[in-house]
C-alpha cells in the first residue's frame, strides 16, 4: 500500500488515485465527510470484485457510488420531479437511491434498478472522480459486521496488503451517510445517519409506504 498525506499532498493525491483507477482492479481508500472509503471505478468489476473480497461482504450485496458533481450525477441516474429538491442537499452526508440511467454492474445496481449516489462534502474524492471521469465505489473501510475505521494507523494495519493506495487526512469520526429511496412515487428514508432530514418534512414517506 502506498501512503499519501491528502493534507500536505492533496495535487498528488489526486493524480495518483486518477491514475490508480484508470488500472484494472485498482483499489484505493480516500476520506469522505463521514468516514474513509474504500474506491474503485463502478464500471470496474474486477476492482469492485477486490472490495468485495477485502470486506468479506456476500456476493449479492450492492455497493453505492460517488459523483464529482451534478452533471455526473445526471448523467448516470434518472432525477424524478419530486426528487429535484433533494439535490440542494449535495454535496452532503447523503446517499440516495434513484432508477439508473445507464448500465452498471450488478454488484452496484439493485435488483430494482436503483443506484445509490453520494456527493460528499470533501473536496479530494469530487476531484478524483470528475478527473476519473467515472463514477467511484464508496463502501466504509472495514470488514462486514464490523466497525468503520476512523485511525489511518489500525487502516494500514489491517488493509496494508489489501488496497493499492491510501489517502491519509488523520482521523475521520464519522457515522455512516443517511440513506434515503428516490425509487417509489415519493422519497422514503432507508436509514438515518449523519445529515439531518428535518427539512425535508411532508417530501418524505415513511419505509413501509408504497
Amino acid at each position: 500500500m502506498k501512503v499519501i498525506d491528502g493534507i500536505r499532498e492533496p495535487e498528488r493525491a489526486i493524480t495518483e488515485a486518477v491514475e490508480l483507477l484508470q488500472v484494472k482492479g485498482g483499489v484505493f481508500i480516500y476520506p469522505t465527510d463521514t468516514l474513509y472509503g474504500f474506491g474503485a471505478c463502478a464500471t470496474d468489476e474486477a476492482g469492485i470484485e477486490r472490495i468485495t473480497n477485502i470486506k468479506g461482504r456476500k456476493d449479492d450485496a450492492v455497493f453505492s457510488v460517488l459523483v464529482g458533481d451534478h452533471e455526473m450525477l445526471l448523467d448516470i441516474v434518472v432525477v424524478r420531479r419530486e426528487c429535484i429538491p433533494l439535490l440542494s442537499r449535495l454535496p452532503g452526508p447523503y446517499t440516495f437511491i434513484f432508477p439508473a440511467r445507464v448500465p452498471f454492474p450488478r454488484k452496484v445496481m439493485g435488483h430494482d434498478g436503483g443506484v445509490g449516489v453520494r456527493m460528499p462534502d470533501c473536496e479530494l474524492p469530487l476531484l478524483i472522480a470528475k478527473k476519473t471521469e467515472c463514477p467511484i465505489i464508496t463502501t466504509s473501510v472495514n470488514r462486514t459486521g464490523e466497525s468503520p475505521l476512523a485511525d489511518p494507523e489500525v487502516i494500514r494495519e489491517t488493509f496494508g496488503d489489501s488496497v493499492d493506495l491510501f489517502i491519509d487526512v488523520g482521523k475521520i469520526e464519522g457515522k455512516a451517510s443517511t440513506i434515503i429511496s428516490c425509487m417509489g412515487k415519493k422519497p422514503a428514508l432507508i436509514l438515518l445517519g449523519a445529515g439531518e432530514i428535518e427539512f425535508m418534512g411532508k417530501l418524505l414517506a415513511s419505509p413501509e409506504s408504497p
